[in-house]
């Protein structure tokens, strides 16, 4: 089968829709708030920007421990979240925090659906790797803001490589994802290329999208070359409030994720309907389509405030985004959801 080409094949499938009003105000009377961490600010170039200079991106992100899970949750400024599960020894705020590290740079092409080959029109983006040490934390920027987090298996990284590796290409395909409350994919449907990658000079695997969406996920065994390709799981429809308001309504806004296994590792594959995804790995056994899937269990949210780079205090005019975690019960992980549509998740423990 070709890698890129599309397995629907007769499915039958089915949007899950959770009925949630009420359980919003209920759940977050018991809901503890969220602890600030840390902050950093942190450089990405562009494709083709070769040094650092006055006038390159940067970013600001908030680092904050979720009591409520004990995990660690970055937010940025434009609202992309990630997820961390190497909290549990962290107590917040942390003090003499340290900025992340920068280790080395990388630029990656990315198709757009239904593009087979790479070419000069293939789009390419520009992206920086740092090493979080108040953490040990890998955290992968992309030029345009959009971001992934992976926990390390090394302690603490304290300088650049002089000579990094080139990452290697492995496997892509096209995915597709419905809007919240399409129960089926038609001509509309949004379709996004993913390229997937192994970065040698740390053995992750790297998942990013025609958009310059991107996802990390460590790897331990042996990565094959041999390309297989994916198979659709389930489909998940899930609530997001907008800041300030307190419960579900019929006017909240669901986004549509859909959730595929790699066969080529059996990562799980988070996809929104924006194009945003989260990768986790995953059994190779579970079953493609799941059978009789569960709707995600809404657990909790959180109001996370997220400065502009450059912004020392936090202000009337500081951006707030509001985020839903859910327990995914089919394929035992928790998903934190932005209402921008940004997706990470973690393996239950």
């Amino acid at each position: 089968m070709n890698p890129r080409g599309w397995r629907w094949c007769g499915l039958c499938l089915a949007v899950l829709a959770a009925a949630m009003a009420g359980q919003a105000l209920e759940a977050q009377a018991q809901t503890k708030k969220p602890e600030w961490a840390y902050a950093f600010d942190v450089s990405c170039r562009k494709f083709g920007e070769i040094p650092f200079g006055k006038d390159t991106k940067r970013w600001g992100f908030e680092v904050d421990r979720d009591p409520n899970t004990g995990y660690g949750v970055y937010v940025n400024q434009v609202g992309n979240v990630g997820v961390a599960n190497n909290f549990g020894g962290i107590t917040a705020p942390v003090k003499d925090s340290k900025a992340p590290t920068w280790v080395y740079g990388l630029d990656l092409k990315a198709r757009k659906p239904g593009e087979d080959k790479f070419t000069d029109k293939t789009k390419t983006w520009g992206l920086e790797v740092f090493f979080d040490n108040n953490s040990n934390t890998w955290l992968y920027v992309v030029e345009n803001g959009n971001y992934a987090v992976a926990p390390a298996k090394v302690s603490g990284v304290d300088k650049a490589l002089e000579k990094p590796k080139d990452c290697k290409g492995l496997h892509s395909f096209d995915l597709k994802c419905r809007r919240g409350g399409e129960k089926k994919w038609d001509e509309k449907t949004a379709i996004y290329g993913v390229e997937v990658l192994q970065d040698p000079n740390n053995n992750n695997l790297i998942y990013i999208t025609d958009i310059g969406t991107i996802a990390v996920v460590p790897w331990a065994e042996e990565v094959k070359s041999e390309a297989k390709g994916w198979e659709w799981l389930h489909g998940q429809d899930l609530q997001s409030r907008k800041v300030g308001e307190d419960d579900f309504g019929e006017k909240t806004k669901k986004f549509g994720i859909e959730i595929f296994r790699d066969t080529n590792n059996g990562n799980l594959i988070y996809l929104s309907e924006t194009g945003h995804l989260a990768v986790l790995p995953g059994e190779k056994d579970l079953q493609a389509p799941t059978k009789d899937p569960k709707n995600a269990k809404f657990k909790h949210g959180l109001d996370l405030r997220c400065r502009q780079a450059g912004q020392d205090s936090f202000g009337p005019d500081t951006p707030v985004f509001a985020i839903e975690i859910y327990d995914e019960p089919n394929t035992n992980s928790v998903l934190y959801l932005s209402n921008t549509g940004a997706i990470a998740g973690v393996n239950k423990k």
